[in-house]
């Protein structure tokens, strides 16, 4: 079974790149972990081998067209027992609707088509994001939330942000279990991760980076 990530307009390749070393650490050597472009998510048949098809972190609006004719597919894929992983840009792309930095010159707002979180995305979450800079980036602090064998929620630290958002009434809208939780500042207690169940399937969005490690550059 293969698992595919993303590479395409829009995808950053140090995202890309942290992608794929930490999926293929996790992973290999019982699936096959490779990138896939955006043609060929768009004509090849790719879903029958897919065990999970990832959206890394860049930017979203290249996605918009990039995917354009392939989004009825990665959909039908998901609701027919399908399995999607978005980080930052990707899960952003994978919201109802993204509102991103409004009232600023960088704003992006606007539908999607992929609704597996059928509300907003919302951001930046903190602010000081610079397009190609790690002037926004930080190190975050986030509660998760209990598994069924670990009930009492815990805390990690020290996740790489830069420029991710959270998911607007995670709590109220439906299919969807909030997995954590900022737990800084002004967004003590928006949802940095959530679990949507997308009819047979289900998709995981992050607002942070859990791809990047923080003892190489760029986290560094």
């Amino acid at each position: 079974m293969n698992v595919l990530v993303y590479d395409g307009p829009g995808a950053s390749q140090t995202s890309v790149s942290l992608t794929l070393k930490s999926l293929r650490d996790l992973l290999l050597p019982n699936y096959t972990v490779q990138t896939v472009s955006p043609q060929t998510l768009a004509t090849a048949p790719w879903t029958a081998n897919c065990a999970l098809l990832v959206l890394p972190g860049g930017r979203d609006l290249p996605y918009v067209t990039a995917l354009g004719p392939s989004k009825d597919k990665i959909r039908s894929y998901v609701s027919g027992g399908g399995s999607f992983l978005g980080l930052c840009a990707g899960a952003y792309y994978a919201c109802r609707r993204v509102e991103w930095e409004i009232d600023t010159p960088m704003e992006v707002t606007g539908d999607r088509p992929l609704r597996f979180f059928n509300d907003i995305g919302r951001g930046c979450t903190y602010p000081g994001f610079r397009y190609e800079t790690e002037e926004g980036a930080r190190p975050v602090k986030i509660q998760i939330q209990g598994s069924l064998s670990e009930k009492q929620p815990f805390i990690a630290e020290g996740l790489y942000y830069n420029g991710g958002g959270d998911f607007v009434n995670a709590s109220t809208t439906p299919n969807v279990e909030i997995l954590a939780e900022y737990t800084e500042g002004d967004a003590k207690g928006k949802a940095a991760g959530v679990f949507c169940k997308v009819d047979k399937g289900s998709a995981i969005l992050w607002g942070i980076h859990p791809e990047y490690p923080l003892t190489e550059q760029p986290a560094l």
